[in-house]
């Protein structure tokens, strides 16, 4: 390789791999409108089927904590944490990229005797529970933050008149338990979103006092980002149009509305007090399908869900979160309430782990309607994991390949030769980052890790093997047929492209004076060894993608950061090279652009550099182009 290398880190790379998720799921029909989530129970987390989590890898990219963040499980006893599952689902979220949920911090339910009663029974003192509050708050979110994103602060603390439930924290704190707890969760991570929960929440007197909640706690300086409205609904009630006056109802106040838990039971509602289990009669006439939901309610089920998330649609730039209360029919809480051994189907994926016919029926439509790249146009690809990779469009035309002699850094092998491209392409407008390395391949090999910077330490073969996997992908989706690939450019694709019709060094259109270590000409478009190299210790190495300015065609990066595999073997450039040359082999090949541990006169649009196939390197990484298909020689 050529000697002007500042940094040579070489590394052998291994055999990356892993099978990518290709299929669209729930989440993906509402890309860009809300969060899909789902509540993850206890069981999942303490002893995960993976096909469970395959189900919420695939259609949620949200989770909540159904039951092991609540306080009888986090905190069964005063001196006493038990974060075991807690840590767990957390983990589950981080792992997967999902929005986290903590539910919930102050709750009536699910709360054991010591937080609010003496040992005699009696209630314990105000100043007394709000320590409990602000220890239990403050250790809880403390332990979560930066990881849990949004917390269910208060839970279902009105009743459906509009008066205030009468819990334990009302009966000893009056309505100000509220803006405490509010207040604790704050100081605890000022980052965290924080949220009211309740259910009923269509009951116009509790919508109005959940209204005058909102604007009280903004009175007093407090946050609240959203109202949860639970959403556990029946086949008629409540209406529409009553869902939709809570929707603006809250919004109007200037917070956002989660859809918190939502179910539709498909069962016959129950209006018996406790005594629901007195007669096996009245447990028949409340489990009426246990061997499976007839054709007709089936349908009603699903156009009755249908036109709730048409609704929730048309409110999208109101609603941040749609989250279901359960994974599968399976799992939800409705088998047991308000009998225990029920066989209900409220949830979006039946026992069988497949999607109900109403998101079937608009996955199909979705993948007809699919994007496909065109002409002219940028594409952008959908990656799993929720990653995306944009494309820019780079027309046919003719540009003068190489340097001049006279360029300050100019080598021999960069020899003037003219080159036309018959058949437009496309090219990735940054580099390939490390998120998206870890959406194909699985694995981070990167050295400077941070998911927005441009992955490093991969080899050219590693190279190849991702734009291999991403070509499957994309073809299995039908987004590209046979006659498209993805691939590493060709070194005459990268040049014309970095250019963008320009002459100069650089593709700003300037050329230094002379050849020296510092360019202010490039310190505009790249990352080089002047303002990212081994003497600048706080941003020595690479940077985040994107944060120079584009070339005319709208590419960064293309100059430094990290050098960029291409496709072609380093030798001299051919006599002849025809159209659209390509030139394929393992050997010494073909490095461009230049990288954060190059002087600028390494870093210009004519500059070669080149290393064997095999070695990888903490400053080489690659960008892609799809391009039509071609055959390996």
């Amino acid at each position: 390789m050529k000697t002007h290398s500042v940094i040579l880190s070489i590394l052998l790379a291994g055999t990356i791999g892993i099978s990518a998720e290709t299929e669209k799921g729930i989440k993906d029909l509402f890309d860009g409108q809300f969060y899909m989530g789902a509540a993850v129970s206890s069981r999942q987390i303490a002893r995960p089927d993976p096909a469970k989590d395959q189900l919420l890898r695939k259609h949620f990219n949200s989770i909540v904590a159904e039951n092991c963040m609540k306080c009888a499980f986090i905190h069964p006893q005063k001196d006493h944490y038990s974060f075991k599952d807690a840590d767990a689902f957390v983990e589950l979220g981080i792992k997967n990229k999902d929005f986290i949920i903590g539910h919930t911090l102050i709750w009536h339910e699910a709360l054991p005797n010591w937080f609010y009663k003496n040992a005699d029974g009696t209630f314990l003192s105000k100043d007394e529970l709000l320590e409990n509050m602000r220890q239990h708050i403050h250790t809880v979110v403390t332990r979560y933050k930066g990881k849990v994103n949004g917390w269910d602060v208060v839970n279902e603390a009105i009743m459906e008149d509009g008066s205030w439930r009468k819990t334990p924290f009302y009966q000893i704190l009056g309505e100000d338990f509220i803006k405490y707890a509010f207040q604790f969760a704050h100081e605890a991570d000022p980052d965290a979103e924080l949220y009211y929960n309740d259910f009923n929440m269509t009951a116009n007197g509790k919508r109005a006092a959940v209204v005058k909640l909102i604007q009280r706690l903004k009175k007093e300086g407090l946050r609240i980002d959203a109202v949860g409205m639970q959403s556990h609904i029946s086949m008629r009630y409540p209406s529409l149009e009553e869902i939709e006056k809570s929707i603006l109802a809250f919004s109007n106040e200037g917070v956002k509305v989660n859809i918190s838990e939502l179910d539709l039971s498909a069962l016959p509602r129950s209006n018996a007090g406790a005594d629901v289990q007195a007669t096996a009669e009245y447990q028949e006439r409340l489990n009426p399908y246990k061997n499976g939901l007839p054709e007709d309610v089936s349908q009603k089920w699903n156009d009755r869900m249908e036109s709730v998330f048409s609704l929730y649609q048309k409110h999208a730039d109101k609603i941040d979160r749609v989250t279901v209360w359960g994974l599968t029919d399976a799992d939800s809480w409705l088998n047991f309430w308000p009998i225990r051994g029920r066989t209900d189907y409220p949830l979006l994926i039946d026992r069988q782990n497949e999607v109900k016919p109403f998101l079937k029926k608009r996955l199909s439509a979705q993948e007809k309607t699919t994007a496909k790249p065109v002409y002219g146009q940028p594409y952008e690809v959908s990656l799993p994991d929720g990653c995306k990779l944009e494309l820019v469009s780079i027309p046919k035309g003719s540009f003068e390949m190489g340097s001049p002699e006279e360029e300050p850094g100019h080598w021999p092998d960069e020899r003037l030769h003219s080159i036309t491209f018959k058949e437009e392409f496309w090219m990735g407008k940054y580099e390939i980052t490390q998120a998206q390395w870890k959406a194909i391949m699985g694995s981070n090999p990167s050295g400077f890790k941070a998911d927005d910077h441009p992955v490093e330490n991969i080899s050219w073969s590693d190279a190849r093997e991702f734009c291999k996997k991403l070509t499957e992908i994309e073809r299995a989706a039908g987004h590209i047929g046979e006659d498209y690939t993805y691939e590493l450019p060709t070194e005459a694709q990268w040049e014309y492209a970095c250019r963008a019709n320009t002459r100069s060094t650089f593709n700003n259109g300037k050329t230094p004076a002379e050849n020296g270590n510092v360019s202010p000409e490039l310190d505009e478009l790249g990352w080089y060894w002047n303002n990212s190299g081994r003497d600048l210790k706080d941003i020595y190495g690479s940077h985040p993608v994107g944060l120079k300015k584009p070339n005319a065609w709208g590419l960064y990066d293309m100059h430094g950061n990290v050098g960029e595999w291409v496709l072609d073997p380093y030798a001299g450039y051919r006599d002849d090279p025809g159209p659209d040359p390509r030139y394929l082999g393992a050997g010494s090949n073909n490095v461009r652009g230049g990288s954060w541990a190059d002087y600028p006169w390494g870093c210009r649009s004519a500059n070669r550099d080149y290393y064997g196939y095999y070695t990888a390197s903490s400053h080489v990484g690659f960008r892609i182009v799809l391009t039509p298909s071609f055959k390996e020689e």
